[in-house]
C-alpha cells in the first residue's frame, strides 16, 4: 500500500474551544482545512462511554455508536472543512487498490488524547478507521527529529521479553502463563525469532544488560503500569520504573525500534502534558513506534494480537510497516474476538513519517513476492524513510561533522541499494515486453517457419509426448503387405512388366474381401497404364464388391486430370491422390487436399479411405476454411453432408513437388499425423498375408476382416517407397488412422502462444536481473530448470491434447530477454 498522510493537530483548548488544523498531503498535492472539535471530554457521553470500555460493558454497537460521536465531532460542524478534504483525499485514489490515506492523530490537549481515538467510525463507509488499511489510524509526533534508521534484519529476530513478579499491592501475575501466550503467538514463526525471557524478580539493570547484550529489535513487556501525578511508570518488583529512566534505558539501543507495553494503563497519556505519559515519552526519546494497551486484555486477545502483528511486520506483504502491521492486528481482533472493545486497546505512537521501522527483506522470496507490487511499495516507503532521515540528520543540532557524514552515508547506501532493487524490477519488466512483442511479431512473420527451424524443434515435443502417450490404431484397421515373399509365393514380381497379373490377383483379393466382409479396401498404389488383358477383371471385381468400397491412388495427374485406366476408374468407389509425406523433424505431414483453384481441389487417398468409412462414395470437397491456427475441410459425401477435418495447416506451394502432382502457386492442407510405434503397427495381430487371402478357398469363413478397413501397399525395398522408418502404405495408415481416432494435431491457439512467450520474457528477464548478482553454476541452473519445466508442459499439453507450443519463439524469448536484461542490468544497475 502507498499511503497519503492526513495530518490532523488538535490544538491546547483556549476560550474557542479546541481548533483543529488539518492537511492533506500526496506526492504532487497539498492542502489546508481548519475548524473547532465539537467534543467536551467533560461530558456524560464521553465519560460514560469511556467507563464502560474500561468496565468491558461494550458490543459492536455502543462502540459504533461512540465511534461515531467522535467522527461527528472532527468532521461535522464547524469542522466540516476537514471533511471535505478528507473526502477529497479518498476520493484522488478510490481507483487504485493499492492507495489508502494515514489518519495520523497529533494531539497537544491531554484531556483529548486520553479519549479512544481508536474507536473513530466513519457511517458512510461503515467501517472503524482503525481496522482498515485504507485509512490507518496513528498517534503521530512529527516534534521528534531523530532518525528513524529502519533496521535491515537479514538474520533472526530478536525479541525481549519482559514478564516481572507483580511489585507489592498489586495482583499476581501468572508469570509462566503470560510466557506461554507470548511463545504461542510466535510459535508457527519458527527459527525465524529468537526470544529471550527475562521474568521473575527483574531489576532495571537486568533489563540493561539485555538490552546490551542481545541488542533486540522489539521490547515487549507483560505487567503492571501506573500514572502517578502525571508521569507513567513501568511497575517491577523491587521498584518501578518511571518514563525517564526507561527512555533512558533505549537511548544507546538503536535496534531497538518497537517496543510493545502490554500493560495496564501502559498507554494511558498524563493529563498534565502530551509528552509526560509513558509511551509517548519512549517516542520523544526516539523510539520509532511503541504499542501500548489503553485497557487490559484477554489471554486468548493477548495471543491473537501478538500474532497478527508480528506476522505483519515480519512475514507479511508490508513487512516493516507497523501502522500496517497495527490495523491488520486490530481487524484481526475485530474479527476473531467478540469482546468489543478488543479492536480498539492497541494505541500506536510513532514518529516514522512513513511507518516504516523495520527494513525485513526475504531470504527466498519467490518471484511473485519480489516483482509484487506491494514490495515495491514497500521499499518505496524504506526509501522515502531513508531520505527523511537524511534531513533529520542535518536538522540535528549539536551532531559533528563526521558523524553526521557516516550517518548519511549509511543511509545514502541503503537508498541506492532500494534504487537498484526498483531498478532491477523496470529493467525486468521493459526487457520482458520488449522481448516478449519481437518474439510475437516474429511468430506473427513466421520467420522461423521459413527456416525450418520451428516445425522442426516442435516436432521433437511430438516425438516426446508420443512415448509417453503412446498413439493406439483404431480397431477397424487393417494392413496388407506386399512382400519379397508375397512375390515368391505368386512367382511374380510386382512390376509394370507384370502389370496383368498383379492386377488379376487385386482382383481376386478383391472378392475375397468382398466375401470376408470388409468395409473399405485402400489400394496404395497408382493403376495409370491400362492392361487389356486385366482391366476387365479387375474393375469388374470393383464393380461386384457389393457393400465394399475400394479406392485406388492416383499419383499422377495431366490437365487437371487424374491418369487412370478408365475402366478403373469407372469402377472404383473413388481415387484419391499419393502425396508426398513431408518428414519436419520427428513429425511426418502428409497433404491431404490440393487447392488448384476453387473450382478444382483435389482430395489425398486417406481423406478418401476415411470418407468411405463414414459410408461415402466419394469426396466433394466445399471448401477449405482457412484460419489462423488451423485449416478446416468441409466436404460431403452422398451418405451424410457437413463433414469437416481440422488440419494442421496450409501453405501455398512455390516450388514444384517432386512428382509434379501438387503445381506452383497450388494450397495444400496438410494433416499431421499420430503415428504409432512401430510395434503397433506392425503387429501381426494386426496384418493379413496377401498371399493368404488370395488363396483362401472359403473368404466367407475370414471374420477377422468384416467390417475392417483394409489397407493394400508395397513393403518391397526396390521400389523405395519407404519413408523414415516405415513404409508408405504404413504412413496411409496412420493418417487414416489419424483421422478415424478424431485426432487433430494444431497449433496451441494464438493466446496461448502468447501467453507462454511473454512467462518465459518474463523468467529470462527476472534471471537476467539475478545473474548480475549469483554465480555462473545459479544461473545455468535456473536456466536449465525454467527449459525443463517448458518442455515438461508442452509435452504435458502435445500428450493430453495433441496441440504444438511454437517452441522455437518461446525458447528464442527466454534466451534473448536473459540476455538483454543481463547486459542492460551490468550496465544501469552498478552504475
Amino acid at each position: 500500500m502507498r499511503y497519503n498522510n492526513f495530518d490532523v493537530v488538535i490544538k491546547p483548548r483556549t476560550s474557542d474551544g479546541y481548533h483543529v488544523e488539518a492537511t492533506a498531503r500526496t506526492d504532487d498535492w497539498s492542502r489546508r482545512a481548519s475548524g473547532v472539535l465539537q467534543l467536551d471530554p467533560d461530558s456524560a457521553d464521553v465519560t460514560s462511554a469511556v467507563k464502560d470500555l474500561v468496565a468491558r460493558r461494550t458490543n459492536r454497537e455502543s462502540m459504533v455508536r461512540m465511534g461515531t460521536l467522535l467522527h461527528q465531532a472532527l468532521f461535522s460542524g464547524e469542522s466540516h472543512r476537514l471533511s471535505i478534504l478528507f473526502e477529497q483525499c479518498m476520493g484522488k485514489f478510490q481507483d487504485d487498490p493499492n492507495e489508502g490515506v494515514c489518519l495520523r492523530l497529533i494531539i497537544e490537549a491531554p484531556e483529548i488524547a486520553v479519549i479512544p481515538w481508536e474507536l473513530l467510525y466513519s457511517p458512510m463507509r461503515k467501517t472503524f478507521f482503525a481496522t482498515s488499511i485504507e485509512t490507518p489510524l496513528v498517534r503521530y509526533f512529527d516534534e521528534v527529529g531523530i532518525p528513524v534508521r529502519p533496521g535491515e534484519i537479514k538474520g533472526q529476530i530478536e525479541i525481549l521479553v519482559v514478564i516481572p513478579d507483580a511489585p507489592p499491592n498489586a495482583p499476581e501475575l501468572e508469570t509462566a502463563k503470560e510466557k506461554q501466550v507470548i511463545m504461542r503467538a510466535i510459535e508457527d514463526m519458527g527459527s525465524s525469532v529468537h526470544i529471550q525471557v527475562l521474568e521473575g524478580n527483574v531489576t532495571p539493570e537486568d533489563i540493561h544488560e539485555a538490552l546490551v547484550r542481545n541488542r533486540p529489535h522489539i521490547f515487549h513487556f507483560i505487567g503492571h503500569g501506573c500514572v502517578v501525578d502525571g508521569r507513567g511508570y513501568l511497575r517491577l518488583p523491587a521498584e518501578d520504573l518511571d518514563h525517564d529512566r526507561l527512555g533512558d534505558l533505549f537511548q544507546n539501543c538503536r535496534e531497538t525500534k518497537l517496543v510493545v507495553l502490554n500493560a495496564c494503563q501502559g498507554a494511558q497519556i498524563s493529563p498534565n502534558g502530551p509528552f509526560t505519559g509513558l509511551a509517548p515519552q519512549l517516542v520523544k526519546r526516539g523510539i520509532p513506534a511503541v504499542v501500548a494497551m489503553q485497557f487490559a486484555i484477554y489471554d486468548d486477545v493477548a495471543i491473537q494480537f501478538c500474532r497478527s502483528l508480528y506476522h505483519s511486520l515480519f512475514q507479511g506483504m508490508d513487512r516493516g510497516r507497523i501502522d500496517m502491521a497495527i490495523t491488520h492486528a486490530r481487524n484481526a481482533l475485530s474479527v476473531f474476538h467478540h469482546e468489543g472493545r478488543a479492536s480498539c486497546a492497541p494505541v500506536l505512537f510513532s514518529h516514522s513519517q512513513t511507518g516504516v521501522v523495520f527494513d525485513v527483506p526475504l531470504d527466498k522470496p519467490s518471484l511473485r513476492r519480489r516483482y509484487s507490487q506491494d514490495e515495491v511499495d514497500r521499499l518505496e516507503a524504506v526509501e522515502k524513510t531513508h531520505r527523511r532521515d537524511i534531513d533529520r540528520i542535518h536538522d540535528t543540532p549539536g551532531l559533528n561533522t563526521e558523524a553526521m557524514a557516516t550517518e548519511v552515508a549509511e543511509a545514502e547506501g541503503k537508498i541506492t541499494e532500494i534504487e537498484r532493487l526498483l531498478k532491477a524490477r523496470v529493467i525486468s519488466f521493459v526487457s520482458a515486453v520488449v522481448v516478449g512483442f519481437l518474439a510475437l511479431c516474429l511468430s506473427w512473420m513466421g520467420i522461423f517457419d521459413l527456416l525450418g527451424l520451428d516445425t522442426q524443434i516442435a516436432s521433437y515435443t511430438i516425438a516426446l509426448g508420443s512415448y509417453f502417450a503412446p498413439t493406439s490404431l483404431h480397431e477397424d484397421i487393417v494392413l496388407v503387405p506386399i512382400t519379397e515373399e508375397t512375390e515368391n509365393t505368386l512367382e511374380s514380381q510386382l512390376s509394370s512388366s507384370n502389370r496383368a497379373d498383379w492386377r488379376q490377383h487385386h482382383a481376386k483379393l478383391i472378392r475375397n474381401l468382398s466375401k470376408a466382409g470388409a468395409k473399405v479396401i485402400v489400394f496404395d498404389m497408382a493403376f495409370a497404364e491400362p492392361s487389356a488383358s486385366a482391366d476387365g477383371v479387375l474393375s469388374q471385381a470393383m464393380s461386384g464388391a457389393n457393400q465394399t468400397a475400394v479406392i485406388i491412388g492416383v499419383d499422377e495427374f495431366k490437365e487437371g486430370q487424374p491418369l487412370v485406366s478408365d475402366r478403373i476408374e469407372s469402377a472404383a468407389t473413388a481415387w484419391g491422390a499419393l502425396l508426398l509425406a513431408h518428414k519436419l523433424g520427428s513429425m511426418w505431414a502428409m497433404p491431404l487436399v490440393i487447392e488448384k483453384s476453387p473450382d478444382l481441389r483435389i482430395p489425398g487417398l486417406a481423406l478418401q479411405a476415411y470418407a468411405a468409412s463414414k459410408g461415402g462414395d466419394g469426396v466433394q470437397i466445399c471448401h477449405l476454411d482457412i484460419g489462423d491456427d488451423d485449416v478446416v475441410v468441409h466436404f460431403a459425401s452422398n451418405a451424410k453432408s457437413g463433414h469437416k477435418v481440422k488440419f494442421l495447416h496450409e501453405q501455398i506451394v512455390k516450388n514444384l513437388e517432386k512428382d509434379n502432382m501438387v503445381g506452383k502457386d497450388d494450397t495444400v492442407a496438410y494433416l499431421a499425423i499420430d503415428k504409432t510405434p512401430l510395434s503397433v503397427i506392425r503387429d501381426e495381430a494386426r496384418r493379413w498375408s496377401y498371399a493368404s487371402i488370395l488363396n483362401h478357398n472359403e473368404p466367407e469363413l475370414l471374420t477377422g476382416l468384416r467390417g475392417k478397413i483394409v489397407i493394400v501397399g508395397a513393403a518391397i525395398k526396390r521400389l523405395g517407397d519407404f519413408y523414415g522408418d516405415r513404409w508408405g502404405f504404413e504412413l496411409h495408415a496412420d493418417a487414416i488412422n489419424t483421422l478415424l481416432n478424431g485426432v487433430t494435431i494444431r497449433p496451441m491457439a494464438a493466446s496461448g502462444q502468447f501467453s507462454l512467450i511473454v512467462i518465459m520474457s518474463i523468467a529470462g528477464a527476472l534471471i537476467g536481473v539475478r545473474a548480475t548478482t549469483a554465480s555462473r553454476r545459479m544461473i545455468v541452473l535456473l536456466l536449465t530448470t525454467v527449459v525443463l519445466l517448458y518442455l515438461t508442459v508442452t509435452v504435458c499439453l502435445y500428450a493430453e491434447y495433441r496441440l504444438l507450443a511454437n517452441t522455437v519463439y518461446h525458447l528464442v524469448a527466454l534466451v534473448s530477454a536473459y540476455s538483454i536484461t543481463r547486459k542492460m542490468a551490468r550496465r544501469y544497475l552498478k552504475s
